[in-house]
């Protein structure tokens, strides 16, 4: 009973400091029927790559379900909460040991994230690499890394319907729970910038109106499919992740995030599981 009471506190604490946090919010933006007026090209041009001002604060309601095998975490619901940090100069490669300083640095925009369920907080870097975002380092405080040892192109601006890209790499994964009787720990074999995992990504861009708690957003679909080969024997597994994110030009980032996971592993062991993100709130600084 009283471990109950004290996580309930917990969260209470959690969602009333992020509550006067936020103060200030922006509540709904709506859109007149029929309104669908993206930010053109030359107006894009006119920053290498979009992002909010640094201080800006994004607020998603986050839905998960399926099989803990795929998602890394049991279905359930909670808000996500995302502050942009700005840029960070010369960001290095890690991995569960710590700073890799053989890696070569990349100025990476760099966003905070922390949920309303638990304490863990996610450090995010995005590789600042000519127009494009690309991914490139996720470190969490509970130990779980995913670095992609050569950044691959997420988001390449002018964002523009139609344009297509992909791309390949290394990449390091440690997971402290995988979630699978097999094994329960994971981590990625070599050593930089050799390693034995990679991941292939193929992005399509379109364009969509959607609607999210926060309000209806003239957006940029953003779709990219992640497949993620790593381990071998009785770790082996492929991973597909097909995530599209709604990208909004007014508020320089996404508003909607839906993934389809599927995980083949060894066994002939198949996994699927489902993560939404969508926009309940924001502060533009």
């Amino acid at each position: 009973m009283k471990k109950i009471i004290l996580f309930v506190v917990l969260t209470i604490l959690i969602l009333v400091s992020f509550s006067d946090a936020i103060e200030g919010f922006v509540t709904r933006v709506e859109r007149s029927e029929g309104e669908f007026d993206l930010s053109s090209k030359e107006k894009q041009a006119d920053q290498k790559v979009m992002l909010p001002p640094a201080g800006s604060m994004f607020m998603y309601g986050v839905k998960v379900s399926g099989d803990i095998e795929a998602t890394k975490e049991a279905p359930n619901e909670h808000y996500e909460y995302y502050e942009f940090k700005g840029l960070k100069k010369g960001v290095k490669g890690q991995t569960k040991d710590g700073t890799v300083e053989s890696s070569l640095p990349y100025d990476s925009a760099w966003w905070r994230i922390s949920r309303s369920d638990n304490r863990d907080r996610i450090d995010l870097y995005s590789a600042v690499i000519r127009n494009a975002l690309c991914w490139y380092l996720e470190a969490n405080s509970n130990g779980d890394i995913t670095w992609y040892t050569t950044p691959i192109k997420g988001f390449e601006f002018p964002l523009e319907s139609g344009k297509t890209h992909s791309g390949n790499g290394k990449t390091y994964l440690w997971v402290h729970d995988t979630g699978s009787w097999i094994v329960s720990t994971y981590e990625t074999k070599g050593s930089y910038p050799d390693y034995d995992d990679s991941t292939t990504i193929n992005v399509t861009v379109s364009k969509g109106r959607v609607e999210v708690p926060a309000g209806v957003f003239d957006c940029y679909k953003v779709r990219a499919i992640f497949t993620v080969k790593s381990g071998s024997g009785i770790t082996a597994s492929t991973t597909v992740n097909d995530q599209t994110n709604w990208f909004s030009p007014e508020l320089k980032t996404w508003v909607r995030e839906h993934s389809e996971l599927d995980v083949s592993a060894a066994f002939r062991q198949k996994f699927h599981g489902t993560r939404i993100r969508e926009l309940e709130n924001y502060r533009i600084t």
